[in-house]
């Protein structure tokens, strides 16, 4: 049983709340299944369903979320304080390479980027979780794990802090316990983290460390590379010790950005600010005269930031486009109708 309170209720929730408490209940959804979810209140744990409203509006909550439920039925959604969000990864059959935007976390306050230091480490997925945790209005902070499979962490401290510079990076092995102390400051009670990371980074093995027990099932490392195997099927919101609330979610394999402009600047805030000290205000740092960026950056940071908005740009135009296409339906479905209505 946990109260409100400990689920991270406060005042402006409760203001949020007050001209919806005819509804039902607060809760908060600690998970999301294929057939419904599971939220927290004051008396337990309760199975819900979205309500037909909401379906029909479009509106699903996320693990992290705030609703109102009355008979097993979840009736609203408070506002979020901000969400992690992606493109998730589209079907194989599809021509696009990302398809819906997923909520991955709602109300989240910190990030544990997780990436191991093993063959996992890659510094330019690095970038795309930090643009992620920033953009959702969380505080990121990187988690490298594995610590008891790497000899010599010091390069790849260095290279992490390079690509997040300001951000707390903390070497640890949730295996072994080496290190893990080290989050401790980042668990406030009565504040949720989400935890983000490719497929067998270790999440799991760390939550059960954080918690003191085995409720995520672990799995052996691969000798043949290294890497664990994906194990967490779903998000799940879990208290700990200490009070903090932890969202585990599931390995990713691509992470596509939805709209993460303040992500993005925040992420790479080195060339945003050099990029003001070019000569033209629409340089796009390849072979213009006078570009304050190409040549100070290293090319693999900057190349990893053009790539990053292109992608952001063509899923805008796209975006655009389907818009339109889809008000011209409406339109042409409405003077259809209006055309029967006159003919009977």
């Amino acid at each position: 049983m946990y109260s409100l309170e400990e689920l991270g209720w406060s005042a402006s929730w409760e203001a949020h709340y007050a001209p919806l408490r005819d509804l039902g209940e607060p809760a908060r959804v600690c998970a999301q299944h294929r057939d419904g979810y599971r939220v927290l209140r004051p008396e337990g744990e309760l199975r819900a369903e979205t309500a037909g409203r909401l379906r029909h509006r479009g509106e699903e909550p996320a693990v992290g979320d705030w609703v109102v439920v009355h008979g097993g039925a979840i009736r609203a959604i408070l506002p979020r304080r901000g969400a992690l969000e992606r493109r998730a990864a589209a079907d194989r059959n599809s021509p696009e390479r990302f398809a819906a935007t997923q909520v991955m976390a709602a109300n989240v306050d910190t990030v544990f980027i997780l990436t191991s230091l093993n063959r996992d480490f890659s510094p330019r997925r690095l970038e795309r979780y930090l643009a992620l945790a920033w953009d959702g209005g969380a505080r990121p902070v990187v988690i490298l794990t594995k610590a008891d499979l790497c000899d010599d962490r010091a390069p790849r401290v260095a290279e992490s802090e390079a690509v997040a510079p300001g951000v707390p990076v903390l070497p640890l092995s949730a295996l072994t316990g080496d290190g893990v102390d080290e989050v401790d400051p980042f668990l406030v009670p009565r504040t949720t983290v989400a935890l983000v990371g490719s497929s067998g980074v270790g999440k799991s093995t760390l939550v059960n460390r954080l918690r003191g027990d085995d409720h995520m099932t672990v799995q052996q490392i691969r000798l043949a590379d290294d890497r664990g195997r994906h194990t967490t099927s779903h998000r799940e919101l879990l208290p700990i010790r200490g009070g903090a609330l932890l969202v585990d979610t599931p390995g990713l394999r691509e992470l596509g950005f939805v709209d993460a402009e303040e992500g993005l600047e925040r992420t790479f805030g080195d060339i945003e600010e050099l990029a003001r000290g070019c000569r033209f205000r629409d340089c796009t740092h390849s072979r213009e005269p006078g570009c304050a960026v190409r040549g100070t950056v290293a090319d693999d940071r900057l190349d990893a930031y053009l790539r990053l908005r292109r992608e952001m740009r063509f899923h805008a135009r796209k975006e655009s486009v389907q818009g339109m296409l889809a008000e011209k339906r409406r339109w042409r479905k409405l003077s259809r109708a209006i055309r029967r209505i006159k003919e009977e």
